[in-house]
């Protein structure tokens, strides 16, 4: 069944499509979400945020836009930022903050302050951005950000040098940064 086909049995509150959907992506989901709680959460936070992804999924299915990523992409973007939330919420029940507690996930240098400025915005804005990347850069942007993939492994499976990666990747984030930048002054101008 492609994913087309699952979005539209999903819109239709089809169980049998959800089970697909549930024995098609838990791994991925699973794995991601596994990374972002390593060192904070424990293993029924990690089953209970996968979990509520798919109940996210069940719920939302029909505002999920073909157009704008693929069924995969959209499941992993809800599980990340599920995942980022339990996260925050574990180390403020533990009292600790996020400098006591490594993301084990994130290479050196990817807890950049563009990472913390695209994490401080609003969900929308940060996607309506990355839309206007070229696809390549689009690509190694969620690649590295929202999976946490190295780029030395992008750039090999893309066919780029790391040098090549990591050019298009500091071009992206200032095209993000300056997007983002000026979302902010038309929203702070609106309220002028």
């Amino acid at each position: 069944m492609t994913d087309s086909e699952l979005h539209q049995r999903l819109c239709k509150k089809d169980t049998k499509a959800m089970t697909i959907l549930m024995e098609k992506y838990t791994s991925p989901i699973h794995m991601l979400i596994s990374r972002i709680l390593a060192g904070v959460g424990t293993a029924q936070d990690t089953e209970e945020c996968c979990s509520d992804v798919f109940v996210t999924a069940w719920e939302q299915a029909g505002r999920y836009n073909a157009n704008r990523a693929p069924l995969k992409t959209w499941l992993l973007m809800i599980a990340r930022y599920r995942a980022l939330d339990r996260r925050k919420t574990l180390l403020k029940q533990s009292n600790l903050n996020a400098a006591d507690v490594e993301l084990e996930t994130l290479p050196d240098g990817a807890d950049t302050p563009e990472l913390h400025l695209i994490h401080a915005e609003e969900r929308s804005s940060v996607l309506h951005a990355l839309e206007e990347l070229k696809p390549l850069d689009k690509e190694l942007v969620y690649r590295r950000y929202f999976l946490f993939e190295p780029v030395n492994k992008m750039a090999k499976e893309l066919g780029l040098t790391r040098q090549a990666a990591d050019n298009r990747l500091w071009r992206a984030r200032k095209m993000l940064r300056e997007h983002i930048s000026e979302n902010l002054k038309e929203e702070a101008a609106d309220f002028e």
